[in-house]
C-alpha cells in the first residue's frame, strides 16, 4: 500500500480470502428438422454457456448424426479439465430427423410395333440417376407394361411398378400418365393360290388351291376369311391363264392386304372323245366297195 501521506496513518494488513464459485453450465442440443435425404450425413448443432474461450479446452461428444431416413437423437456429454470451473452441466438432448426424398416416376413411353395380336409392349426406361436416385442405394425399377387395346392404332399402355434397394430414404410416386404407342397394320401379301388343270369343257370356270389364313401370317383372334374366285382368261385347250378376284372379312383393319399379283395357270386339255354307234347298211353286190353308213351321236 502507498500513498502520499502514509506518514499520517499507521497502515496495518489484514489477510483475506477470495472465492470465486462455479459456474453454470448448459450444452443444448438444436432440434433439427426439415432435412431431406441427399445421400450425404447430416450433423445436428449445440449451444453451450461456456464462458469466454473455455470451450476449447472442452470436449463435447454424442452430437446426432445420420445418413439415411429417421430420427436421431443426440446424446450428449462433455470431457474436459475445465469443467473444474463449472457446476454439473445441464444438457438437453434433441432430435435429428431426416425426411424421405420425394420422386415421381416420369418419362417411360413406349414403343410402336406392327400389329401381332397380343398385348406386349417395348418400354423406354429413364435411368434411376436421372429420376433423382442415390447411387449408394443401388435402387432398381423394374416396370412392365401391356397395350390396353391389342388392335392397329394409337393405343395406350398401362405400367407396372416395382422397386428394390434402400427405398425407405424416397417416397416413390409411380408414373400416372399413361404412354401411348401406334400398333401399325401388319402388312400381308396373298401368294401360293395355284389352279388345277381340268378336261376342255368349253367354260372359264376352275379349280383353285388356296393357302390357310394361319400360313399367310393371320392372326386367329381376327377370324379373317378370304373368298377368292377365279376364271380362265381363255377357255381352249393349252396352258391358260386365270384371273383372281380377292374379298376378305373378319378384323381387317389390323392389316394391310396386298392381293396375290401372280397370276396361276394351268393346262386345259384337250377332252378325249371316242365315236361310237356307226352302222352300214346291207346292199345288193355291185361289184364295189362304197356303202352307206349310218352315224348316231
Amino acid at each position: 500500500v502507498t500513498t502520499a501521506n502514509n506518514s499520517n496513518y499507521t497502515i496495518v494488513l489484514t489477510e483475506g480470502t477470495l472465492t470465486i464459485n462455479k459456474a453454470d453450465l448448459a450444452i443444448t442440443a438444436t432440434a433439427s428438422t426439415g432435412n431431406t435425404y441427399n445421400g450425404n450425413s447430416y450433423t445436428g448443432t449445440y449451444t453451450t454457456t461456456f464462458l469466454g474461450s473455455d470451450a476449447a479446452s472442452a470436449s463435447i461428444t454424442g452430437v446426432a448424426s445420420g445418413t439415411d431416413v429417421g430420427t436421431y437423437t443426440s446424446n450428449l456429454a462433455v470431457t474436459g479439465d475445465i469443467l473444474n470451473n463449472y457446476n454439473t452441466p445441464s444438457i438437453t438432448n434433441a432430435n435429428l430427423v431426416i425426411d424421405p426424398k420425394p420422386i415421381t416416376i416420369s418419362g417411360i413411353t413406349a414403343s410402336g410395333k406392327e400389329y401381332d395380336g397380343t398385348n406386349s409392349v417395348n418400354l423406354n426406361l429413364p435411368t434411376v440417376t436421372d429420376l433423382g436416385f442415390v447411387a449408394r442405394d443401388n435402387i432398381a425399377i423394374t416396370t412392365t407394361g401391356t397395350f390396353d387395346i391389342v388392335d392397329a392404332g394409337t393405343q395406350f399402355v398401362t405400367l407396372s411398378q416395382s422397386y428394390s434397394g434402400t427405398t425407405l430414404n424416397y417416397t416413390i410416386t409411380d408414373q400416372s400418365a399413361q404412354p401411348s404407342a401406334i400398333i401399325s397394320p401388319k402388312a400381308i401379301t396373298i401368294s401360293g393360290i395355284t389352279a388345277s388343270g381340268k378336261e376342255y369343257d368349253g367354260t372359264n370356270s376352275v379349280n383353285l388351291n388356296l393357302p390357310t389364313v394361319t400360313d399367310l401370317g393371320f392372326v386367329a383372334r381376327d377370324n379373317i376369311a378370304i373368298t377368292t374366285t377365279g376364271t380362265f382368261d381363255i377357255v381352249d385347250a393349252g396352258t391358260q391363264f386365270v384371273t383372281l378376284s380377292q374379298s376378305y372379312s373378319g378384323t381387317t383393319l389390323n392389316y394391310t392386304i396386298t392381293d396375290q399379283s401372280a397370276q396361276p395357270s394351268a393346262i386345259i386339255s384337250p377332252k378325249a372323245i371316242t365315236i361310237t354307234g356307226i352302222t352300214a347298211e346291207n346292199k345288193t353286190y355291185d361289184g364295189n366297195t362304197t356303202a352307206n353308213v349310218t352315224l348316231t351321236l
